[in-house]
């Protein structure tokens, strides 16, 4: 008897504890979601949202002139189900926003800095960022600079 309560108490807790999950994750989804909730986008198409359409060889770059002619330079792209939505912005006082004045602020993940790492090396430019980046971007341009003459020392050979 005390077995059959034992098993019948943990069917119980275990469902509780399901359901206190699903109920927090549908209210984080949904606080996440309602800061973009309010950009106008297309309808997803399935459960994977948008991404079939997003990701098509043949009619990707469709999607994205038939986007931009309906909604403009801004709009929320839907993602698979239990995702965050993707914000397609084309606007170039926006994007410029982002990337020069709050860089820090729109900085790409950790694992795509991890995953460069890992392909260039750790101090190659592509993987660095911040103030480490800025100072190999600007030490490497001085010399691709076609404006800049780099004169290199010779000897002739008699």
């Amino acid at each position: 008897m005390s077995l059959h309560l034992s098993q019948d108490f943990a069917l119980k807790a275990s469902a509780a504890v399901a359901v206190l999950l699903l109920a927090a994750w549908v209210r984080l989804r949904r606080r996440i979601q309602s800061k973009i909730s309010n950009i106008p986008g297309p309808k997803p198409t399935s459960l994977l949202g948008n991404y079939s359409q997003l990701h098509s060889a043949e009619k990707g770059w469709e999607f994205f002139d038939e986007i931009h002619a309906k909604y403009g330079n801004v709009c929320r792209i839907s993602t698979p189900v239990g995702c965050n939505d993707i914000i397609y912005l084309a606007d170039p006082l926006a994007l410029n926003h982002m990337n020069r004045r709050d860089e820090a602020k729109f900085d790409d993940p950790d694992e795509i800095h991890i995953m460069l790492q890992m392909v260039l090396g750790n101090k190659g430019l592509g993987a660095t960022i911040g103030a480490e980046h800025q100072r190999q971007r600007k030490f490497s341009t001085r010399y691709s600079d076609p404006r800049t003459s780099v004169t290199c020392p010779h000897s002739s050979t008699k």
